[in-house]
């Protein structure tokens, strides 16, 4: 299996049902998008343009999704969030700490991804689920701008 390396990513080719392959998009370590490919000819046209040069931007994945390389991802980890407002009555406080995901796409920063560090019964979520956050939780927020 091949890899490709990209400014600020890498796209790895890995085996999906025998000789049909995908393509993991990766940046930072983390995956961002997996292309799969419907037929041997569409992966050897990606094949095909990967060695051309050619990047993934932009890119469908096969899914219906388009695949979106960030100029830069940004993990922060710990981030204290508390949703008592949003809970008054609640007998267990709505306050846990989460992973909190920020891309950055031509200088605007957005949230694309929490990850609940400590498991909430009141807002629902377990450690280790991916949830979102919300309009509450701001970049400027969690980044301290």
């Amino acid at each position: 299996m091949r890899t490709w390396e990209r400014k600020n990513y890498t796209v790895e080719e890995r085996e999906l049902d025998y000789d049909l392959h995908e393509f993991a998009v990766i940046q930072n370590g983390e995956i961002i998008g997996i292309i799969v490919p419907e037929t041997i000819e569409d992966m050897e046209q990606i094949i095909e343009d990967l060695d051309n040069g050619e990047g993934v931007n932009g890119w469908e994945d096969g899914m219906g999704n388009t695949i979106s390389i960030p100029e830069k991802r940004i993990t922060v980890k710990g981030v204290e969030l508390d949703y008592t407002n949003l809970y008054n009555d609640a007998k267990v406080p709505v306050r846990f700490s989460a992973t909190i995901i920020i891309d950055e796409y031509d200088g605007e920063k957005l949230i694309v991804d929490a990850i609940a560090e400590e498991t909430n019964e009141t807002f629902g979520v377990e450690k280790g689920e991916h949830f979102d956050p919300g309009d509450t939780v701001t970049v400027a927020d969690v980044l301290g701008e």
